[in-house]
């Protein structure tokens, strides 16, 4: 399946923050595997690194949704060259979860 990628502007007005140089979490307070990875990142000093986004919100849903998101957690990064947000490849999700 191709990854969906969103504009950085348009990520940045859904979220309410300015994403450049971001990398984002996206998480839901029901997802035992998503306590556990914030719990993780927290511990390695790691977590504030993160744009934190809660499907609960109707914000976070939608960030999620236009991202083609399907399951949390799942992580986002910014391209800055290309101006997207996009969700992280298998690497860059095994970078996080090292």
């Amino acid at each position: 399946m191709k990854k969906k990628a969103i504009s950085l502007f348009l990520a940045s007005c859904i979220v309410g923050v300015h994403l450049l140089g971001q990398k984002v979490l996206i998480v839901s307070p029901n997802c035992s595997s998503c306590k556990a990875l914030k719990e993780r990142l927290a511990n390695k000093g790691l977590l504030d690194k993160y744009v934190v986004v809660d499907v609960s919100t109707s914000e976070g849903m939608k960030f999620a949704r236009k991202l083609g998101v399907k399951a949390v957690p799942e992580c986002a990064v910014v391209d800055e060259k290309k101006k997207i947000v996009r969700v992280c490849s298998d690497d860059e999700w095994d970078s996080v979860l090292k």
